[in-house]
């Protein structure tokens, strides 16, 4: 990953993969997708994984909206409604808050994949975690688009990746564009 772009790994789960790609597909050209450009119908299949974030600011929180059954299923409990520090005791010095605050402040995706630890009983499933910043202005992150995906696979790579800020995405996509067309007329 450079600190242009943000690319997941070729082997993340096909939902990751399937998420990130839904997002990329609404994004505007000019900044970030908002709940108007959002069609949950559009990606029903992956809505058991899915899960819904409000951004607060002054401070910085993170209040759960809405989260897939499969989820619910694999924690024991349905969080809807509730502020992740409430939820989570050591949640300001996770990996989950580092990546929230950075989809939040910087306008990137964020991955990572690892041994769970939403479940304390669960520590050897593997989960694979993607954020996607959602923003109602385009610019100012306000809703956090999730995905987790769960597996059974003992150990693995642990792996985590964020992306670079809003605006070094928007001039990568401008550069990509131009060569694009560049590339369209020098085929005909």
């Amino acid at each position: 990953m450079t600190a242009q772009t943000f690319q997941l790994p070729d082997d993340c789960s096909p939902l990751i993969r399937a998420v990130f790609d839904y997002w990329v597909s609404i994004r505007p050209r000019d900044g970030l997708p908002g709940r108007r450009q959002f069609d949950p119908v559009e990606i029903l299949p992956l809505s058991p994984n899915l899960w819904l974030v409000d951004v607060e600011r002054n401070p910085l929180r993170f209040l759960i909206r809405r989260i897939g059954m499969e989820i619910v299923n694999f924690t024991g409990h349905d969080p809807t409604g509730q502020y992740y520090d409430e939820i989570f005791p050591n949640f300001d010095a996770s990996t989950a808050k580092k990546h929230m605050a950075h989809a939040a402040e910087m306008g990137m995706p964020a991955y990572r994949r690892g041994a769970t630890n939403s479940n304390p009983k669960k520590t050897f499933i593997m989960s694979e975690r993607i954020t996607l910043p959602m923003a109602s202005d385009s610019v100012t992150v306000d809703m956090l688009l999730n995905l987790t995906s769960y597996s059974d696979a003992i150990g693995g790579e642990h792996v985590e990746l964020i992306g670079a800020s809003l605006e070094d995405s928007l001039m990568l996509d401008a550069a990509r564009e131009s060569a694009c067309q560049s590339n369209i007329g020098n085929a005909g």
